[in-house]
């Protein structure tokens, strides 16, 4: 369970709330602390829903990327057989591995009537270093001629895919479109980063049956030898570079501005980001807007880490009153 660090203390609310109680008058127009409560309950829930489901999104994303590369010459078929050709030369036979990838089978029985497909077929096991338990499927497919590991070559998926990670379930619906933008894969040596951009529409229901509907466009790399994993924005909407977009889980419309990019690594792991912003603005119920700032990469008092792994990330929102609301989450 995620632990929150407020920066005001709930004897400091009490306090507050007794005597803003003792002070109000009937033509007093200063914000309540239900008020407050309220907004600060939106803007920690939207800010929670961006960090988790971009983890998500990217841990999905990661193992269709992975199941790709792990199926030899993926798109590009061998001349008077089905069988194909291998990313290294290798000639592949084997239509059914449950092996390569923990949890996961990946069936390439379609390779038989020579169409590049995949499908990705998660077990249900639990994955003990991140938490998540994956259930249902990703139908993957070269759609552009190329094999996977050539320069621009355009994988579709479609995935339904149910994550559940400690008591929070959330089941995805949809589909991306995921570019090779450096060509290589993550086994092959070069190119050293390896680049490619992703383009999905999703649809997110959480436990009680809320839903967040979005688009999202990122651009990714992931350096080999670091092992560093970055992602930003890839659309620029009003001269802001932005990578989601859509509708929140309370019916808001909602727009993710990616000023600055999101980096994790492997040894503090890549769902546990050490630096990167997000601006996460919504429509509220009076027709204003809210902005959310997420600040990923602080120590359990919000300040930015100098070295080492981080303990979680800052959101901060401005309160009714005028003042600056500030929430720590823990990862």
């Amino acid at each position: 369970m995620k632990k929150i660090v407020l920066s005001t203390s709930v004897m400091g609310l009490l306090s507050l709330f007794l005597i803003i109680s003792c002070k109000k008058t009937s033509n007093s127009t200063s914000p309540s602390t239900t008020d407050e409560m309220a907004l600060q309950t939106t803007a920690t829930t939207n800010a929670e829903d961006q960090s988790d489901l971009q983890n998500d999104d990217d841990a999905i994303a990661g193992d269709a990327t992975s199941a790709a590369e792990l199926s030899p010459g993926f798109g590009t078929f061998s001349a008077g057989n089905s069988a194909t050709i291998g990313t290294f030369g290798i000639t592949d036979t084997t239509y059914i591995d449950s092996t390569s990838l923990p949890g996961i089978l990946i069936d390439k029985l379609a390779f038989k009537l020579r169409i590049p497909r995949i499908i990705l077929k998660y077990k249900g096991w639990k994955d003990l270093s991140s938490g998540y338990t994956k259930t249902g499927k990703i139908t993957m497919e070269i759609i552009n001629s190329k094999k996977w590991v050539d320069v621009g070559a355009i994988l579709k998926e479609t995935y339904n895919v149910t994550i559940t990670r400690g008591n929070k379930t959330r089941v995805y619906t949809g589909t991306r479109y995921v570019t090779n933008v450096s060509g290589g894969n993550r086994f092959s040596g070069l190119p050293i980063n390896s680049v490619y951009t992703m383009h999905a529409y999703d649809t997110v229901t959480f436990d009680k049956g809320s839903q967040r509907i979005c688009w999202i466009t990122r651009k990714n790399s992931f350096n080999k030898q670091a092992l560093i994993f970055t992602t930003g924005g890839d659309s620029t909407i009003n001269g802001s570079l932005c990578t989601i977009g859509g509708t929140t889980r309370f019916g808001k419309s909602f727009l993710v501005q990616a000023p600055q990019d999101i980096i994790s690594s492997r040894d503090c792991g890549f769902d546990k980001p050490i630096s990167g912003v997000r601006i996460h603005t919504s429509s509220t119920s009076s027709n204003s807007k809210q902005m959310v700032t997420l600040t990923f990469g602080v120590d359990s008092l919000g300040n930015p880490i100098t070295q080492g792994c981080a303990w979680g990330y800052k959101v901060n929102w401005l309160k009714l009153n005028g003042n600056q609301g500030t929430v720590t989450i823990q990862y």
